[in-house]
């Protein structure tokens, strides 16, 4: 049997609310709002809920959205923005699953974070590794970078440059993290951290005039 149904305007999706455009801090509101209107006037019968769910998460900066169909003619929509983690190469954005994002966020993070972009998750790892083990003597990256020959480079807020190999990252990382248990409140005096040895570290001290090494 065939039946046919004859579609009427109260079955129109005529309202759609959207955020307000100052929720965002990264996302760019016009094309979201063009994305989410897609569906004007569309019967609410054809509409494919999760499709269109998928197509606002999919824009760069939206992390999540939840959408309400309000009968009979409204959609309620709802969404998370990713959160910028830090700014990657000097002309683009990380979020927190160091997906690589255009440079359009109202507040930039404060972290610079520099490697090939084939790296960019072990550089968040590393990034996020340190970062928490520094949180316990109040030190903050300013940057970290990955370089091509296999090391790596950070910078602290204090313009403490620390030098660590790829190779042995981890034996040298729980050296320094041994070294600035005894020696944190020295940090003042010091100007460059390289621990790329075997048996230790190289520690350059500020000093007037020649910088001395020990």
């Amino acid at each position: 049997a065939v039946f046919s149904v004859k579609k009427y305007d109260f079955l129109t999706l005529n309202v759609i609310n959207l955020p307000n455009p100052g929720q965002f801090k990264c996302q760019e509101f016009v094309g979201f709002e063009l994305v989410a209107n897609k569906v004007k006037r569309l019967d609410f019968i054809d509409l494919d809920l999760n499709q269109y769910q998928s197509d606002i998460e999919a824009l760069d900066w939206i992390k999540s959205a939840d959408i309400q169909f309000i009968w009979p003619d409204m959609l309620n929509i709802d969404v998370q923005e990713y959160h910028p983690v830090a700014i990657w190469n000097e002309k683009s954005l990380l979020n927190e699953e160091a997906r690589i994002l255009p440079l359009s966020c109202i507040e930039l993070p404060d972290v610079n974070l520099i490697g090939p972009d084939e790296k960019v998750f072990e550089v968040m790892s590393r990034y996020r590794e340190v970062a928490t083990q520094f949180s316990y003597f109040n030190m903050s990256i300013q940057s970290l970078e990955y370089k091509k020959y296999g090391s790596w480079e950070m910078i602290l807020g204090s313009n403490l440059v620390i030098k660590m190999s790829d190779a042995h990252f981890n034996f040298e990382f729980e050296n320094l993290l041994t070294w600035l248990r005894v020696n944190h409140h020295k940090l003042i005096d010091i100007y460059k951290i390289d621990t790329r040895y075997q048996h230790g570290l190289v520690v350059g001290k500020r000093s007037v005039g020649v910088k001395d090494e020990s």
